[in-house]
C-alpha cells in the first residue's frame, strides 16, 4: 500500500472519528439532562 492511499485512509478515519465524537457529545448531553431531571424531581 503506497503512501497516498494510506493518507486517504487516515483522512477517512479521522472524519469518522470526528463524527463519532460529535455523536458521543450529543448523547452525553442528553444523558446528563436526564440524570439532572431525575435528581431534581422529588
Amino acid at each position: 500500500m503506497d503512501n497516498k492511499r494510506l493518507l486517504k485512509k487516515i483522512a477517512k478515519l479521522e472524519t469518522k472519528l470526528d463524527l463519532l465524537e460529535t455523536e458521543f457529545d450529543y448523547l452525553n448531553n442528553i444523558l446528563i439532562k436526564c440524570v439532572f431531571q431525575r435528581e431534581s424531581q422529588p
